[in-house]
């Protein structure tokens, strides 16, 4: 009877530590989601401002997709997702709180480029000259947001989903991982451009990273774009930086597995890319060609379809405004 008893006890001790476990993984889940709202509230005095009118812009490279643009279409390559994973952001958490709304950007009116490789030298400084007089910035509320966090680079929203943050560029790919744009920590992080890229987006690949948080928040909405429809609804996001705002046209939406894909995270893209990308797309824009001079914006986060699996959208630039605020 003494030892019945006493394993009823054990029994009871152990069901209330793994219920006393859950529920601290769940407050703590919940106090993160909510730190990270803070934190990203208070960023918001440096949200930059959309042009009102994207069809002003030209293409980037000499060479476009044939589909039409104003029915973009989004088609499976008839093949599994990629077998493998380059970097990424896990994010262990095990609650869920429902996806916020989507933050949609305001829209303002700004100047466009005929070229967007080479913005006009009137409004874009080129840099030389000695006793040059520094150009007004461009984008105001990046420059502020870069004096306050010595850090950051620019600004990244992608409409339709909730990423909507500012980015930063540290000297490796693990300093911002549990780390805020202020450097103090946050379990929620802030996006990230890889190490090895170009800060001025003047380089083949610019490779950000953002953690997918249960909540939505982050980079977690990217995962949207496995879904086909939303692929062909939303075609293009925004990279605010200082003195250019650039716009990117999403060519595919890649699910990877861990262990490859490593072309996906390469700055300097290899000659088989675009085979690749096909490849191992879950959805891709139809007809699309790179040119040489093509130049892409790539996000990763982290996918919980697979084991370390990642969700990566892939962007192409095809313009760049150099006017407004």
């Amino acid at each position: 009877m003494n030892r019945k008893r006493t394993l009823l006890l054990a029994a009871a001790v152990l069901l209330l530590a793994v219920l006393g476990f859950s529920l601290w993984k769940i407050f703590s889940a919940q106090r993160d989601y909510r730190e990270e709202e803070l934190a990203h509230q208070a960023l918001l005095i440096y949200r930059p401002e959309l042009p009102a009118a994207f069809s002003d812009l030209e293409p980037q490279g000499k060479t476009k997709a044939p589909s039409s643009p104003s029915d973009p279409a989004a088609s499976d390559p008839g093949s599994s997702p990629a077998e493998s994973v380059g970097p990424g952001i896990a994010d262990p958490e095990p609650a869920e709180s429902g996806s916020p709304e989507a933050r949609e950007p305001s829209a303002s009116p700004q100047d466009w480029t005929k070229d967007p490789i080479l913005p006009s030298a009137e409004l874009i400084p080129d840099g030389g000259g000695a006793g040059q007089a520094p150009e007004e910035p461009l984008n105001e509320s990046i420059f502020r947001l870069r004096q306050a966090y010595p850090d950051a680079v620019g600004w990244i929203t992608v409409p339709g989903t909730n990423v909507d943050y500012p980015f930063v560029q540290a000297g490796d790919n693990s300093y911002y991982l549990r780390r805020g744009i202020d450097r103090a920590y946050l379990y929620a992080g802030v996006p990230f451009l890889d190490c090895r890229c170009d800060a001025d987006f003047r380089g083949e690949n610019m490779i950000l990273y953002g953690h997918n948080l249960r909540n939505g928040s982050m980079f977690g909405t990217l995962e949207r774009f496995k879904d086909r429809s939303f692929f062909r609804e939303h075609r293009e996001f925004y990279v605010f930086l200082e003195n250019r705002t650039i716009r990117a046209e999403v060519l595919a939406c890649v699910v990877t597995k861990d262990g490859g894909a490593s072309f996906l995270y390469s700055p300097v893209l290899p000659e088989d890319y675009e085979a690749s990308l096909r490849q191992s797309a879950r959805c891709v824009l139809e007809g699309f060609a790179l040119a040489d001079a093509d130049r892409l914006v790539t996000l990763s986060t982290c996918d919980y379809e697979n084991d370390n699996g990642r969700v990566v959208v892939v962007g192409r630039i095809t313009g760049e405004a150099t006017g407004g605020k």
